[in-house]
């Protein structure tokens, strides 16, 4: 038998392990483009899969929105309400959930700060008789709103479009008070405020409609409570406010 070399051997080997190397680089690289190519399809199919349930008429949407209105209804006897010194001012955070292409709710929490401001003249019997050169009730409200959302013209995309809003607002007076300003000889000026009026309810609903474009929505919202405790006897202050919100997003 033929014997050959131990030098001979390790040629040998070297010789087909430079030969198996490309194989084996080949080998490794078909193994791992499969698995990258998964990730970065699992990785596109979450993003779209994100993508699909948030947007403005997606599955969910949530945005901020400010807005302000000025008061619309009819003053009471005794409480003449000077309407270029009233209105109110909000601003808030709206959820809203898709339903179907039609139809949506959502809620919405809010800050509402509102002035009444009242002429000063003979017929006026709130808080007192006294005379002022201005005076008003203010309040600021903490709400949280309960809405259904209608839309209108079919398919539009992602896109809030035109709509119809249906709600109503349960809130909470934190803050109720009378301003007055009285301007005395010699340029003395007294301004007074009164915090936590006993008599104006600390509980406020209102039943809002709301019709808008995108950003853009008229408002309207009527007070289904009294402004003062009816104990008192006191001529409540108007029930309606119109005005103007703007979404941003």
């Amino acid at each position: 038998m033929k014997v050959i070399p131990v030098h001979t051997g390790f040629k040998a080997l070297r010789t087909i392990a430079q030969a198996v190397k490309p194989m084996i680089a080949i080998v490794c690289c078909m193994q791992m483009q499969p698995v990258s190519a998964q990730t970065k399809i699992l990785d596109v199919e979450q993003g779209e899969k994100d993508a699909g349930r948030f947007g403005q008429n997606l599955k969910h949407f949530v945005h901020i929105y400010m807005g302000g209105g000025f008061i619309a209804g009819a003053s009471e006897p005794g409480a003449p309400l000077k309407y270029t010194s009233s209105g109110s001012g909000l601003y808030g955070i709206r959820y809203k959930m898709k339903i179907s292409n039609a139809y949506a709710w959502g809620y919405e929490i809010f800050y509402n700060a509102t002035s009444y401001g009242l002429k000063q003249d003979s017929t006026k019997i709130i808080p007192y008789v006294i005379l002022h050169d201005k005076e008003s009730y203010n309040t600021g409200a903490l709400g949280l709103m309960l809405y259904n959302r209608f839309n209108f013209y079919g398919v539009r995309g992602n896109a809030i479009g035109y709509y119809m809003d249906i709600g109503i607002s349960g809130e909470w007076n934190i803050r109720r008070n009378t301003f007055s300003k009285d301007k005395l000889p010699g340029g003395l000026i007294i301004e007074t405020t009164t915090r936590k009026i006993p008599y104006i309810n600390p509980l406020a609903s209102h039943v809002i409609l709301r019709v808008g474009y995108q950003h853009v929505s008229f408002t309207g919202a009527y007070r289904i409570t009294n402004f003062f405790f009816s104990s008192y006897h006191y001529p409540q202050m108007p029930k309606l406010i119109l005005g103007l919100e703007i979404g941003i997003f």
